[in-house]
């Protein structure tokens, strides 16, 4: 398979976009407190990046399946409109810090990687992150370069939260990345349903 253009800046939107929206996010405040706690940066990351693939590939899946049923303009509406909720939502919830309390017992009975694996995979399950790449795919009808800009942005993400993570929570606020990503998904959203009604 040949990569377009198209594809190429798909891709890279793709993943700018889920970049922004797992800044500062609980996933990888969970992927911290189990290195922190139980080390082993390298096996934690593994099974954390694979349990978020696993998750974007069922909701890559879904968004296919959307995009034959559904007509394209309704879809690109919807999708607009998906970006500017997740935007207010940012910007409207209380910025309180969530109390990650891990199992001591279960991390050692069934295996760090496994652990990490089973954690992120139902802490993803319906998160923002599945439901950008839901729109994504059902709005372009381009699985593939959406699916590959996720899975890049989530392990690239991982791996950093498990290695260097924190070191950019300690320079950049929580409160400052997710201002600046809830203000970026509204804005974005108006951009896409202004486009829907400029004719081609």
């Amino acid at each position: 398979m040949v990569f377009s253009y198209n594809d190429f800046m798909l891709f890279f939107f793709t993943f700018a976009l889920i970049l922004l929206a797992e800044l500062a996010d609980k996933s990888q405040l969970v992927i911290l407190t189990i290195v922190m706690q139980k080390g082993h940066a390298l096996k934690v990351a593994i099974g954390a990046s694979l349990g978020l693939i696993t998750m974007t590939i069922i909701g890559i899946l879904l968004g296919a399946i959307i995009s034959i049923f559904i007509p394209i303009f309704f879809i690109q509406i919807v999708g607009g409109i998906v970006f500017i909720a997740l935007g207010c939502y940012g910007l409207l919830k209380k910025q309180q810090e969530e109390e990650i309390e891990l199992e001591t017992n279960k991390i050692e009975k069934y295996g760090i990687l496994f652990f990490s694996f089973v954690s992120l995979f139902f802490m993803e399950l319906g998160d923002k992150t599945q439901v950008l790449a839901i729109s994504l795919v059902a709005m372009f009808y381009a699985p593939i370069p959406v699916l590959l800009g996720t899975i890049t942005a989530l392990t690239l993400l991982t791996f950093l939260a498990a290695f260097a993570g924190l070191i950019i929570a300690k320079k950049i606020p929580k409160k400052t990345l997710n201002l600046v990503s809830s203000v970026l998904f509204v804005l974005i959203g108006i951009i896409i349903i202004f486009l829907v009604f400029i004719p081609s």
